[in-house]
């Protein structure tokens, strides 16, 4: 039994050194070919559907940014009206915060803030609180322009992946647009006709096609460098007067009644 494995082994090992090795391998794959299109043809649409697959799952990767992303804008959103109101409000308040840091900077017993009087040490205690939201202020605004910048940096992230999505997407429709000529091309021939046959005709047709196709560029660049100028427009592209555009048409003048 261990020597029928150890031969079966031997002989696999030696076929598949013979199949990538020697021209065995061209030569069945050649054969293939001919003889057996359809597996070749299967095999390529089975591979342009896995990429179709992987291509999808860009989608998936979409999906798993979109939420994070919708967080973040949350968030700015936030600390954007959070800083809207907080400024507001120090500007409305602003020369009663400028008499409170006067009268505490110049030891005042009684100070005047917002209609109430203040003692000196209360009035150091709120100017301490106001220093407090100023700094909060001042780390939101901090922490907006930091997330400003990651959502900037998210969403041309969305773009780039959708970008090569469409790439990826037209360039699959490119091949299977291709695909399905191939598979035309390799038809076989129906019952009675001969395939040697099919394959001239179909040979003879490129060649049209391809002269089509030279002639059509030839015919091109005739229009464009052979083309005689028009007689029946003299204006070139520089004679326009923009000043006479800026300045619109001449006003009509009035009529001046004769003197007789």
């Amino acid at each position: 039994m261990c020597k029928k494995v150890v031969v079966i082994g031997l002989l696999a090992v030696g076929a598949l050194y013979a199949y990538k090795k020697t021209d065995l391998g061209i030569y069945l794959r050649s054969w293939c070919n001919r003889n057996c299109p359809n597996l070749e043809l299967s095999s390529r649409t089975d591979k342009i559907e896995d990429v179709k697959r992987e291509i999808d799952g860009l989608d998936e990767k979409l999906r798993g940014l979109l939420g994070p992303i919708a967080d973040k804008q949350e968030r700015a959103e936030q600390l954007e009206k959070e800083i809207n109101t907080a400024r507001a409000k120090f500007e409305q308040r602003r020369d009663s915060l400028r008499e409170l840091i006067q009268g505490v900077e110049a030891g005042s017993e009684s100070i005047l803030f917002e209609g109430k009087q203040l003692t000196l040490a209360a009035a150091k205690a709120r100017r301490a609180r106001e220093e407090a939201a100023v700094r909060q202020l001042k780390a939101h605004e901090e922490e907006l322009a930091a997330l400003q910048k990651i959502l900037h940096a998210d969403l041309a992230q969305l773009d780039n992946i959708a970008l090569l999505k469409q790439q990826l997407r037209t360039h699959i429709a490119k091949l299977e647009a291709q695909e399905q000529t191939l598979q035309v091309k390799q038809a076989p021939a129906p019952a009675g006709v001969n395939q040697d046959w099919v394959r001239n005709i179909q040979r003879k047709l490129d060649r049209i096609e391809q002269a089509q196709k030279k002639e059509g560029r030839k015919l091109a660049l005739e229009e464009r460098y052979l083309q005689p100028a028009s007689e029946t427009s003299t204006a070139q592209p520089g004679d326009r007067s923009l000043l006479k555009d800026l300045v619109g048409p001449q006003p009509a003048q009035p009529k001046v009644a004769g003197g007789n």
